[in-house]
């Protein structure tokens, strides 16, 4: 997985799988009949890590997507270089190929490193959405404890 889409898609699915644990987790602690008491600050983490587990998600999905814009050779050119260039020398027909290679790879980067961004971005939320479930853990464990 050490393409971009590879690492959009594990973070996605890593942020869905956090947060069926903490929700299966939250069911299991809490139970059917007893209601629902958790401390004010746990609630505020829970409610804080969710607000970081949305970015993280929809980052790790426009990643994920694989969605970037970058150019291509355009069909007049191609319909050029089969019709008015077909005859003209090796020379002229590789710079013409060259050009729109070269065209096209520098696009692929630019799309590459705005989707790379994202990418920082997704795991940064997810970084922080994680460590605003800990807090909120931790800090319902001490309010039970005393």
């Amino acid at each position: 997985m050490k393409t971009l889409e590879g690492r959009g898609e594990l973070v996605f699915r890593t942020d869905l799988a956090i947060f069926a644990a903490v929700v299966a987790a939250a069911a299991l602690v809490i139970g059917r009949s007893t209601p629902a008491q958790l401390h004010t600050a746990t609630v505020w983490a829970l409610l804080g890590s969710v607000l970081f587990l949305i970015p993280s998600l929809c980052y790790g999905a426009l990643v994920q997507s694989g969605t970037s814009k970058y150019s291509l050779t355009k069909e007049q050119t191609l319909q050029t270089m089969v019709r008015e260039k077909w005859d003209a020398p090796e020379r002229e027909a590789r710079f013409i190929i060259a050009s729109r290679d070269v065209e096209s790879i520098g696009t692929l980067r630019t799309a590459n490193q705005r989707r790379a961004k994202r990418l920082q971005r997704a795991v940064f939320f997810q970084i922080t959405f994680v460590l605003l479930v800990v807090v909120a853990v931790v800090v319902e464990a001490f309010a039970r404890i005393g």
